[in-house]
């Protein structure tokens, strides 16, 4: 039975090449499994769910929302996660919750960027080998730009010591400050995922769909 004093959130994160699936009871980790392998979701994904759940005895009913990262990323990694996402919301009952995978990261990034003195924090993930996703958030995580296709050389050159540079991609790109080289997992997702349930920022899985950005032209 669900937890009605609890939000009870599974999270998907499949953007990236980590498969990472992992169970949340408000704002605590319960269980979290990562497989860090190149192109495994469409045959583990599926599996690591089933393990997370299975290991603390949870049974599906029992979630109240399923988050998963919405993109960028990998095209095929972001279909695998949301179909597996909109499986399990098909009651019509578990609540969907589509996170922003470089906000997530942002949101992760916050308190350190406080103590770091920066104005603004910069995840960067993987587009391909010579190019980046990217996108500018404030401390209260406001956007400050649309999500963009960059090159190392652009972002070293466009960003200074204001920005608190962050994400699995951040330790490709040299600047004069520090970079944090943060790990993206489901428990980043879920992080943000807490705060999108709270305020009922739920999508409609028969609508919702990955955030590809392609329509976004490689300068």
């Amino acid at each position: 039975m669900k937890d009605q004093n609890k939000a009870i959130i599974l999270s998907i994160e499949s953007s990236s090449s980590v498969c990472s699936v992992c169970l949340s009871a408000d704002e605590v980790i319960i269980s979290e499994y990562n497989i860090y392998k190149k192109n495994v979701h469409d045959k583990l994904l599926a599996k690591v769910v089933n393990t997370v759940l299975d290991d603390i005895e949870v049974n599906i009913n029992d979630i109240n929302a399923i988050a998963v990262s919405a993109g960028p990323g990998s095209f095929t990694g972001l279909r695998i996660g949301f179909a597996i996402a909109k499986g399990i919301c098909f009651d019509g009952k578990t609540k969907f919750l589509t996170i922003p995978t470089l906000k997530a990261i942002a949101n992760e990034q916050i308190e350190i960027a406080k103590f770091s003195s920066k104005d603004f924090i910069l995840p960067v993930i993987y587009s391909n080998e010579s190019y980046f996703y990217t996108q500018i958030f404030d401390l209260t995580l406001q956007e400050q730009s649309e999500v963009k296709i960059l090159t190392k050389e652009e972002i070293e050159n466009m960003f200074g010591d204001k920005y608190h540079i962050a994400g699995p991609a951040a330790g490709q790109i040299k600047l004069e400050t520090p970079e944090i080289s943060a790990k993206l997992t489901a428990s980043t997702i879920s992080k943000l995922a807490i705060k999108y349930y709270s305020e009922s920022l739920f999508s409609d899985p028969s609508e919702a769909t990955p955030d590809y950005y392609q329509k976004f032209k490689i300068k």
